[in-house]
């Protein structure tokens, strides 16, 4: 076999292997995690939008992107102590910024972390915190958090808003869980704010 065969087959190989690996790391991002609630949390429901607007210094319009990473501290006894999930997004448009980002890309602080769990991967959420989904483009209102050294999204639950066609246009009160990505604890305090969110939302839209 000639030496221009023997790299013409090199070449193909790597190809190959390229193309599993991406589409085995695509499959890993859709695939459905089992997602468990932690204990509740005790965590103060703001009045409305305007509380978290006020308090967030950072508000934007984000896609998430791959490359999560979990961190857990344990007690001494083995029982969790601390935990959050670093995730990276792409910063697509800014409503407030009182950072002075410079960067298109950042790294945030997220209320959950991965783990397994009787040998099945699991996601331990805190509260009513649901993952973000990698490609997806939310609404997220953040503030810093020193515990975790990153900026977060506020209120566990209640800075995160899924920009899908049918958040955006549809009824929330019809709207299932699933597709508001929230838990059932406090599903009624996180409508409330998901309309304002929609109405501020749209308003923006109509005056472009």
């Amino acid at each position: 076999m000639s030496k221009k065969v023997l790299i013409l087959v090199a070449v193909i190989i790597i190809l190959l292997g390229g193309l599993g690996y991406y589409a085995y790391e695509h499959a890993l991002d859709l695939e459905e995690i089992p997602v468990i609630s932690s204990s509740s949390v005790n965590v103060l429901p703001a009045e409305d939008l305007s509380v978290i607007e006020e308090f967030c210094p950072l508000i934007v319009r984000a896609k998430v992107l791959r490359g999560s990473e979990s961190y857990v501290e344990y007690f001494p006894d083995g029982t969790t102590k601390k935990y959050y999930t670093i995730t990276p997004i792409k910063i697509l448009e800014k409503y407030k910024d009182e950072v002075g980002l410079t960067e298109k890309t950042m790294k945030i602080a997220e209320h959950y972390y991965t783990e397994e769990i009787q040998g099945v991967k699991t996601r331990i959420c805190r509260g009513d915190y649901r993952p973000l989904k990698v490609g997806k483009e939310y609404l997220l209102y953040l503030y810093f958090e020193p515990v975790c050294d990153n900026y977060t999204v506020f209120g566990i639950y209640q800075g995160k808003y899924p920009l899908s066609d049918e958040f955006l246009n549809g009824d929330v009160d019809e709207l299932s869980l699933e597709v508001l990505e929230v838990g059932d604890e406090r599903e009624g305090h996180y409508r409330r704010l998901a309309k304002e969110v929609q109405e501020k939302l749209r308003q923006m839209k109509a005056s472009k």
